[in-house]
């Protein structure tokens, strides 16, 4: 495991027992850190959840997550990812985005 730590950084690996998953593994983790901090849910402004192995593709593990340490429903990023992508290369298509009636540059 040595070496594996060497490579990835990570110190120890977890796996699934059959009634487990990505989710009940996060939730679990989620609670038990809360726990030993002192903090409740509603103290926390934001809650990253980042994961190569979720267990739906919808809902997300960051919704599933939400749920069960605020009781909140979370929604779809899909809007803000998406204006976010758009605005952060739209310097490169300029004339396009901001002088819409201009006849475009042939390419």
């Amino acid at each position: 495991m040595s070496g594996f730590f060497s490579r990835t950084g990570i110190h120890e690996r977890r796996f699934c027992k059959k009634e487990e998953s990505a989710a009940t593994l996060a939730i679990k983790a989620g609670k038990d850190a809360l726990e030993s901090s002192g903090i409740s849910a509603s103290d926390l402004g934001v809650i990253l959840v980042a994961s190569m192995s979720p267990d739906f593709t919808a809902p997300s593990m960051a919704a599933i997550l939400a749920k069960e340490l605020f009781g909140r429903r979370l929604h779809c990023t899909g809007y803000q990812c998406d204006l976010a992508t758009a605005l952060s290369t739209a310097w490169r298509w300029q004339e396009d985005f901001f002088r819409p009636s201009e006849k475009k540059k042939s390419w």
